[in-house]
């Protein structure tokens, strides 16, 4: 008798220890997994905050993310390459696998957000895999178009203003560099002038921009230069290759005023057999123009919202016509506006209205005996720099 009360108490031990422990094995474990839970909601919600405040950054400091050889937005994030071992990481931002850090394979961690650091890793374009530049996503882009009809001097002019910007930043202090490619493609610009006194064709493709990085203090920038064949500006189809014109804020339109027989027939014969190839046609200037503005348009890009510099090139070719005048934004504007010279009023008149800043240049492209590039370009480059933020002063 005494054994079995003895074990009926063993046993209803057991089974109330157990019923305890097991009661407080499964308050344990939901405690854990509320804690794991409320953690994993502060983690996503920590995540969230992080990925607003990089998209707040790059808002307000004008950082548009825009590849400069496809000239497509880069949403949301570039792909970042891992610097041990080259692993591709399509979207680093914070989430699942780390809020600040993420953990490559290889064991490397990689700051997640162009806020903590990412824009000093290797990174290219998700939509056309070409390496993007250093401080992508760190440095506001500034988007320069050139418009204008073949031979209307565009590649000229923007390795120009490369030249007069490289001048302009050394002065104040600052420094500019070339990216990627950049350089050469620059260099093989300037070869060619020397050589032949003229640039090669510009082939009729998607145009790849040129990109400086200026540093001006603690303030930087990324300028894009595209430089379109003019073929490209003839006719809608072509147009949409002209991804960028959706991107920019302040548009270069280059009219070659060789291209009236008001002007040309004043030039000598001889004069005229020797620049008969570099010779623009006036129809072209016209119909650059209207066809760009119009794919603009389609492309829902304000006019009002941005900014146009009407350049007339090759104003040291004028010599013994009756435009070459001194030369100032107004005498430019009457150039243009001039029937018996240039005849372009209701284009001039159009742009007026439709932009909402517009300015009239004569330029020289060819640089003095030292290299230097003319005033006019470096005036040129001066507004184009003001008209994105950037001011050189007087």
């Amino acid at each position: 008798m005494i054994g079995i009360v003895a074990w009926s108490g063993i046993w209803l031990g057991i089974i109330a220890g157990g019923a305890v422990g097991l009661a407080g094995s499964v308050v344990v474990a939901l405690i854990h997994l509320l804690v794991a839970v409320i953690l994993l909601l502060v983690a996503q919600c920590v995540a969230l905050l992080l990925r607003f405040l990089d998209s707040i950054r790059l808002f307000l400091s004008g950082v548009r993310m825009t590849c400069p050889n496809c000239a497509e937005t880069v949403a949301p994030y570039p792909v970042y390459i891992c610097p041990r071992c080259s692993e591709l990481h399509k979207d680093i931002r914070s989430g699942p696998y780390g809020i600040g850090r993420r953990t490559c394979k290889c064991g490397q961690r990689l700051p997640t957000l162009l806020l903590i650091g990412a824009s000093r890793l290797t990174a290219i374009c998700p939509i056309c895999g070409a390496p993007l530049p250093p401080k992508f996503g760190v440095a506001p882009e500034i988007v320069l178009p050139f418009i204008g009809g073949v031979n209307a001097g565009k590649t000229r002019l923007m390795y120009s203003i490369v030249l007069a910007l490289g001048e302009l930043v050394t002065e104040l202090g600052g420094v500019m560099k070339p990216v990627g490619d950049t350089e050469g493609r620059i260099g093989r610009i300037n070869t060619q002038l020397s050589t032949t006194g003229s640039s090669s064709k510009t082939i009729a493709s998607a145009p790849k921009a040129y990109v400086l990085h200026v540093t001006l203090g603690a303030n930087q920038r990324l300028v894009y230069l595209f430089d379109a064949a003019g073929e490209l500006h003839y006719g809608v189809d072509r147009l949409e290759d002209l991804r960028y014109l959706d991107k920019a804020t302040t548009f270069i339109f280059v009219v070659d005023p060789l291209a009236w027989d008001s002007i040309w027939l004043q030039l000598p014969s001889e004069r005229r057999r020797e620049l008969g190839t570099v010779r623009s046609d006036a129809g072209s200037a016209e119909l650059a123009y209207h066809q760009t503005r119009e794919q603009m348009r389609k492309l829902g890009r304000d006019g009002n919202s941005a900014r146009m510099a009407f350049v007339i090139s090759k104003y040291d070719l004028l010599a013994g016509t009756d435009a070459y005048v001194e030369r100032s934004h107004a005498a430019a504007r009457q150039l243009l506006w001039d029937a018996c010279r240039l005849d372009m009023g209701d284009v001039a008149r159009e742009a007026s209205q439709s932009f909402s800043a517009i300015e009239f240049f004569q330029t020289t492209s060819v640089p003095d005996q030292d290299g230097a590039p003319d005033d006019s370009v470096r005036d040129l480059a001066k507004w184009l720099m003001q008209s994105e933020g950037v001011v050189f002063g007087k």
